[in-house]
C-alpha cells in the first residue's frame, strides 16, 4: 500500500474515533427514549396511585380496581416491562374496601406496598402492608396495627431497610389524626406516633431527609379565624419526635400530597390552594429551610381546577410534578407534566389524556432521563376509569401518537412462552377456562370455580401459539399462550 494511502487510512480511524467520543458526550436528549401513553382496565373502575421503575427498566404500579369484584375495591398491582406490556397482575383483597396508595423497591428488587385493609373480623379499616417479590407473589401481609380505622399513605425504605410509612389514624372519638411508623425489614412494628393538632390532620407522603429523620406531608385543620385546612409538614427524628411542625395557608383551604428535598437545601412541597384568588384552586409549591421556616409560595395552572399531586427532584437539580389541570368552567380535566426550575418558576408543561377526565398521581424520572408518571383516566369515552401509564421524553413529549389500552389485564399468565406448566390467575367468579388452538379446536377445558388461580400441564403439546380463554358471568378474557 502506498505511503499516502496509510495516511488517509489512520486520519479515517481518528475521525471516527472522535466522532465516537462525542456522540458519547451528547446528552440524553440525543439517545433515542422509548414513549407510549398505556390505559389498563376491567369491567369497573381501576385506579393507578404509585408507579416506579424497576431493575430492568421495566414498572411496577399499585392501585386498586373494582372491575373484578361486584361490590368494593381491591388491592391491584401491575407489573410492566419497559415499553408497557403486562409481565403480571395481581387482585388482592377480601370482602371490604381494600386498597394501595404507595410503593417502595426493596433491596432484593422486591416491593413493600401500602393501602388500607378493612378487615371484616374488626371491623374497621387498618393500616395494609403487602410485601412482594419481583415475580408477584406475597411474601406476607400485615394489617394489626390499629385499633381504629386507619389508612397509610406513604412509604419508604429507611437505611436499616425496614420501611417508614405515614398516613391517617382516627383517635376514639372518630377524629383522624395524621401519624408515622417504623417497621423492620418483615412488617414488625418498631415505633408508632400520632400527630394531633387542633383538629383533623393527616399523612400524604413521607420522605427521609439527610440528618436520618424523617418528613411528612400531608394537612392540618385550624381555626383562623374559622375552620380551614393548610398544607402541613412535621418534621420528626429518626424515633418519630416531633423536631418542628409547619403550616402553610390563611384563611383558606390548602392541601399538600408531596415533598422532596431541595437541591439548595431545605424542602419543596406541593399540592393544593384556593388562596389566591383562583375560582377553583391552583397548583402549590413551597420552600422551606432545614428548619421549616418559609423561604418563598408559588401557584400556577389554568382557570381552572388545578392540583399538583406529586414531586420529585431531577438529574438537572430541577423538579418534576404531576397532577391535574383544567380551564374555568369546562368538564375536561386533564393529566399534567410539570418541569420546575428551582425558583418554582416552571420550565415546561404538558397536558396528556384527551378530553374528558385524566389525572397524573405519581411520577419519576427515568434511566434514560425521560419521565414515568401514572393515574386514571376515562378519555375512552366511559364514565369507567382506566388506570393510565405514560412514559416521554426528557421534554416530556410522547413521540407516538398510538394509545393502547389493555382491558384484558385481569386475567394473568407466567410464564410465557412456557414448556411445561403454566400459571393462570384470574377474577374471582370466573366459570371455566379453556385452552385453544389458532384454528379454534378445543384442546383442554376445566371449571374454574371458586378459585382464581390454577397450574396447567401443556408438557406434550406442539410448540406453537394458542389461545386461553376464561369465561365469567359478566366477561370473557383472552389471551395469547406461546409455547416452546
Amino acid at each position: 500500500m502506498a505511503p499516502h494511502s496509510n495516511r488517509s487510512l489512520k486520519i479515517t480511524t481518528s475521525l471516527l474515533m472522535i466522532t465516537l467520543y462525542f456522540l458519547l458526550l451528547l446528552p440524553g436528549e440525543s439517545i433515542s427514549q422509548i414513549t407510549f401513553e398505556r390505559n389498563y382496565g376491567g369491567i369497573d373502575d381501576d385506579i393507578g396511585k404509585c408507579v416506579r421503575q424497576t431493575d430492568d427498566n421495566g414498572y411496577i404500579i399499585c392501585g386498586y380496581t373494582k372491575g373484578l369484584t361486584a361490590d368494593d375495591y381491591d388491592a391491584c398491582i401491575i407489573r410492566t416491562d419497559d415499553i408497557g406490556d403486562t409481565l403480571w397482575t395481581k387482585i388482592i383483597g377480601g370482602p371490604g374496601y381494600d386498597a394501595t396508595y404507595s410503593l417502595t423497591i426493596t433491596p432484593d428488587n422486591g416491593y413493600l406496598i401500602c393501602g388500607t385493609y378493612l378487615d371484616p373480623a374488626k371491623a374497621h379499616a387498618d393500616i395494609w402492608l403487602i410485601r412482594m417479590d419481583d415475580s408477584g407473589d406475597t411474601l406476607w401481609t400485615r394489617h394489626d396495627f390499629s385499633s381504629t380505622n386507619s389508612e397509610a399513605h406513604g412509604v419508604r425504605l429507611t437505611s436499616a431497610n425496614g420501611f417508614v410509612v405515614t398516613g391517617v389514624r382516627e383517635d376514639a372519638g372518630g377524629t383522624g389524626h395524621m401519624f408515622l411508623m417504623e417497621t423492620d425489614a418483615n412488617g414488625n412494628e418498631l415505633w408508632s406516633h400520632d400527630y394531633p393538632f387542633w383538629s383533623t390532620s393527616g399523612g400524604n407522603a413521607v420522605i427521609t431527609t439527610n440528618d436520618d429523620g424523617f418528613l411528612i406531608c400531608g394537612y392540618m385543620d385550624t381555626y383562623n379565624p374559622s375552620w380551614n385546612r393548610n398544607l402541613g409538614l412535621v418534621k420528626v427524628n429518626n424515633q418519630g419526635d416531633t423536631l418542628w411542625t409547619k403550616q402553610v395557608g390563611g384563611a383558606t383551604y390548602e392541601m399538600g400530597w408531596s415533598v422532596c428535598e431541595s437541591t439548595s437545601g431545605g424542602y419543596l412541597a406541593v399540592g393544593y390552594t384556593t388562596g389566591f384568588g383562583a375560582t377553583d384552586g391552583d397548583g402549590f409549591i413551597v420552600k422551606t429551610t432545614d428548619q421549616g421556616v418559609l423561604e418563598w409560595q408559588n401557584h400556577f395552572g389554568k382557570s381552572g381546577l388545578d392540583v399538583i399531586y406529586d414531586i420529585d427532584n431531577t438529574n438537572d437539580l430541577n423538579y418534576i410534578a404531576t397532577g391535574i389541570t383544567g380551564e374555568q368552567g369546562s368538564e375536561f380535566q386533564e393529566a399534567w407534566l410539570v418541569k420546575i426550575g428551582p425558583s418554582g418558576d416552571t420550565l415546561w408543561s404538558h397536558i396528556y389524556g384527551g378530553y374528558r377526565k385524566s389525572y397524573g398521581y405519581s411520577v419519576r424520572q427515568t434511566a434514560d432521563d425521560g419521565y414515568i408518571f401514572c393515574g386514571i383516566t376515562n378519555a375512552s369515552g366511559t364514565n369507567v376509569y382506566d388506570i393510565m401509564l405514560v412514559k416521554t421524553t426528557s421534554d416530556g413529549v410522547i413521540t407516538s401518537d398510538e394509545i393502547i389500552t389493555e382491558t384484558d389485564n385481569i386475567l394473568t399468565i407466567y410464564p410465557n412462552p412456557v414448556q411445561d406448566q403454566v400459571s393462570v390467575e384470574f377474577p374471582s367468579g370466573s366459570k371455566r377456562i379453556i385452552l385453544t388452538s389458532l384454528s379454534g379446536k378445543i384442546i383442554l377445558e376445566e371449571s374454574i370455580t371458586n378459585r382464581q388461580k390454577i397450574t396447567l400441564n401443556v408438557d406434550g403439546l406442539s410448540s406453537g401459539p394458542y389461545f386461553l380463554t376464561v369465561t365469567h358471568a359478566q366477561f370473557t378474557l383472552s389471551k395469547k399462550l406461546v409455547i416452546r
